[in-house]
């Protein structure tokens, strides 16, 4: 098993530097998902459980594809494999999502069992979940 250097040095980064989840608020913690993840900053961040939910995928991939054309953000998806995220959402919204595969955003209590979408403007930040059955 080959093991990637970069990847085993940002785990060791990650372990030593994220603070516990109710010592700083929400903007703070979408901070950490933009500096840790490589997150372009954006007003809006959907994040999306892959693992929770194996019977839910069209209609992940459908929220996500909303989301895309509706809002100017970023997705994160919390999913252990990337090859089954590709599978899911194919190549064009492959490229379009960014990958949580060492579980941040469970660690900093940002993904719920539904997508749920944050915003932030003007150093506030607020949340919203989406009804994955409307």
């Amino acid at each position: 098993m080959k093991i990637d250097i970069k990847f085993l040095l940002l785990l060791i980064t990650l372990s030593c530097k994220l603070p516990e989840k109710n010592e700083f608020d929400l903007c703070k913690r979408l901070g950490v998902i933009e500096e840790n993840l490589n997150v372009e900053k954006s007003g809006f961040y959907m994040f999306v459980d892959f693992d929770n939910c194996p019977n839910c995928s069209e209609l992940l991939k459908s929220r996500i594809t909303w989301f895309l054309k509706d809002y100017d953000g970023s997705v994160i998806v919390s999913v252990r494999n990337k090859k089954k995220a590709k599978l899911i959402l194919g190549d064009s919204l492959f490229n379009k999502v960014n990958f949580d595969i060492v579980g941040i955003s469970k660690d900093l209590n940002l993904i719920n069992d539904t997508p749920v979408i944050y915003q932030m403007k003007e150093g506030e930040c607020d949340s919203f979940i989406i009804n994955l059955f409307n």
